[in-house]
């Protein structure tokens, strides 16, 4: 091969498992409140060193590469790019607009044990449009490529893959705080998944559990039995829930 394509083999081997760990990032950046901070390249994979430069404290003002995005050596450019596009489509489905302006609450998550589940953060966001967003964000396998996360199975404990819950409990034991359900979250209240193929429903219920009532988030699928709730190797650890209008 001739020295153009070693360097596109050479750079892609490079960036990709880079990419990985950057779609997870970015989704989680994209669910937080305020608007992701990025520059210019970053959408291209750009490290700043693809080509030459006098000054290496100034690799990052290199000349951008938009060019790859329409070469076939360069085609992980092109599907980094796409990917990151789709994760920024999701502020601007209408259905979503809680995540462009919308107020943040933080949802305690406890399994039903009582415990904290500390690798699992969740939290509600609305606006004054009606848009509801409950996001779970799984830390778990974050750093991990994309290859071992798609590898990686769901099993019966959440205690083995930190990723499947029977319920995902959403205020802490022995706490009456009801965080969020003025603004949606009352018992019956119904959420769908942005991932694809996922057409279960997500609801808002409560439990008795030791004298004290816990709101909780279930899913079930079609006729009504409940599923456990999955946060899948496409979420990109990130599972973003829509209040059903």
């Amino acid at each position: 091969p001739n020295r153009s394509i070693i360097e596109a083999k050479t750079l892609e081997s490079i960036l990709v498992p880079a990419f990985d760990r950057y779609y997870s990032m970015y989704k989680l950046l994209t669910v937080l409140p305020g608007s992701p901070t990025e520059f210019s390249g970053d959408k291209l994979g750009a490290t700043g060193y693809e080509s030459k430069a006098k000054n290496y404290h100034q690799q990052n003002r290199n000349v951008i590469h938009w060019e790859w995005l329409s070469d076939d050596k360069y085609k992980f450019v092109k599907t980094f790019s796409d990917n990151i596009e789709e994760i920024s489509r999701l502020r601007k489905n209408p259905k979503l607009s809680a995540l462009n302006n919308g107020a943040t609450v933080t949802l305690p998550v406890v399994t039903e044990n009582g415990r904290f589940n500390e690798k699992l953060q969740s939290f509600l966001r609305y606006d004054d449009n009606g848009s509801v967003v409950i996001a779970l964000c799984d830390l778990a396998g974050a750093n991990q490529s994309y290859d071992k996360q798609m590898a990686r199975t769901d099993t019966k404990t959440s205690s083995e893959t930190g990723s499947l819950y029977d319920r995902i409990v959403l205020c802490p034991p022995g706490s009456n705080t009801k965080q969020g359900l003025k603004h949606g979250m009352k018992a019956g209240t119904v959420f769908k998944s942005t991932r694809k193929g996922d057409n279960s429903v997500y609801k808002i219920a409560t439990m008795v559990k030791d004298g004290k009532e816990y709101y909780y988030l279930k899913r079930e699928d079609a006729q009504g039995r409940e599923l456990p709730i999955t946060i899948k190797p496409e979420d990109l650890n990130t599972l973003v829930l829509y209040k059903d209008r």
